[in-house]
């Protein structure tokens, strides 16, 4: 739980081990634990989903294509 913490404000995708909401992977905002659940902002609002049912969680690469910026 600890790296959710030290990465919340990135942007992440998460596997679950079962849907939410009909969907297996979520993609939004970490905004660190409560608890034992991890809390991520998605365009529905701040969600939180149990550490257990996370199978695989990655950060998205923040890409900035203006080079020499």
């Amino acid at each position: 739980l600890a790296d959710y913490v030290r990465f919340a404000g990135r942007e992440a995708q998460l596997t679950l081990s079962s849907p939410v909401d009909g969907a297996k992977r979520i993609k939004g905002i970490l905004r660190g634990t409560e608890g034992g659940d991890v809390l991520v902002e998605t365009p529905a609002g701040v969600k939180a989903f149990p550490f257990g049912t996370i199978t695989r969680a990655r950060l998205v690469p923040a890409i900035d294509w203006r080079k020499g910026s």
